[in-house]
């Protein structure tokens, strides 16, 4: 295990081209001539890797990835997935929210068929359609769960048909915004190994916002601390323990302690800041 200051950090062993780069990006709320929710942003994002992002609430943290998701605007800056410049949703780019957003009319196989009939992506035959339903529910567990109601999930299994009806898209790219939130601790360890093998078995890279440093430390292949006002990268660490860690916490612990002081840096800052220039934003 080892850990680099995020001023070296940045240097990529990877040779070969980022599927995402993001170039100086800034977002505001209200648009141009605004103050910036988050500000000169700019990293990238290899095809399989998984990336956490840590930081305070009001950082921007979920508006970065509903900017790099295509649901806002960016204020400057470029996006670039696998070469070429986002400028709306992308059906190469999945999504998964907090809440699992489920249609109470439809059962599970129709939830997950919902995101291949958008009118942004290809046109799929019944059967076709059948197909990828079927290979999304496989890769989630839920193969006998396709004719239940959302009533009838408990909420890990709603957040797994959330995700499934982002794989079945079969994107390149997962934005995750803090899934697992609600979960309890058993279920949200099952949800963290799932999306780890999910992501390897297709080669995805996976942009993961959380504020628990110990799922970061999980997962991901790298960990970025935002600060805020205007949010922005602070801190960057990579994670050189072999995955699964699941067994192994222990040699994560010091890890552990340079982040969380890391956290508490930021943390002071904003005690000492001016309570008037508090943002909300999240």
């Amino acid at each position: 295990m080892s850990f680099l200051p995020f001023t070296t950090a940045t240097r990529s062993s990877h040779r070969n081209p980022p599927l995402l780069e993001i170039q100086q990006l800034s977002a505001s709320y209200a648009g141009t001539g605004h103050p910036p929710v988050f500000n000169d942003i700019s990293l990238k994002i290899h095809q399989g890797e998984v990336i956490c992002l840590l930081g305070a609430s009001g950082c921007g943290k979920s508006t970065l990835l509903r900017t790099l998701g295509g649901l806002q605007p960016a204020q400057k800056g470029s996006i670039f997935l696998e070469g070429e410049k986002v400028r709306a949703t992308r059906p190469e780019i999945g999504f998964v929210f907090q809440k699992a957003v489920l249609f109470p009319w439809q059962n599970v196989r129709k939830s997950i068929a919902f995101g291949l009939t958008l009118r942004k992506g290809p046109r799929y035959k019944n059967a076709d359609l059948r197909k990828k339903v079927d290979a999304a529910l496989d890769d989630v567990g839920l193969h006998d769960a396709g004719h239940l109601h959302a009533h009838q999930l408990s909420g890990g299994m709603a957040q797994r048909v959330s995700l499934a009806r982002a794989l079945a898209r079969e994107p390149s790219l997962l934005l995750l915004d803090e899934p697992l939130g609600a979960l309890d601790a058993i279920t949200r360890l099952e949800m963290q190994k799932l999306i780890l093998d999910v992501a390897e078995r297709h080669k995805i890279a996976v942009l993961w916002v959380t504020h628990d440093i110990d799922e970061a430390l999980l997962v991901a292949d790298r960990i970025f601390l935002m600060d805020r006002r205007p949010g922005r990268i602070v801190d960057e660490w990579h994670v050189s323990s072999p995955k699964p860690r699941f067994d192994s916490l222990d040699s994560l612990l010091p890890l552990r302690m340079t982040i969380l002081s890391a956290l508490s840096k930021v943390a002071g800052a904003l005690r000492s800041s001016d309570p008037a220039s508090l943002s909300t934003a999240a």
